[in-house]
């Protein structure tokens, strides 16, 4: 089950949305903003399929 939350870009400030594959567990990704293109580095935390932390850099 796929979970998706918004998240600001650290480089512009725009909201961008991020789809992670909902699966329990530590996840590393990187998403592109999808205002300025800058790759972002997110990290999440899932439990339960619900996201509990996500950490934006």
């Amino acid at each position: 089950m796929e979970e998706t939350v918004i998240i600001a870009c650290p480089y512009c400030n725009a909201e961008t949305l991020v789809i992670l594959d909902g699966v329990d567990g530590d996840s590393n990704l990187v998403s592109d903003c999808e205002n300025c293109c800058r790759p972002i580095n997110v990290r999440a935390s899932v439990e339960d399929g619900a996201v509990v932390s996500i950490q934006v850099g």
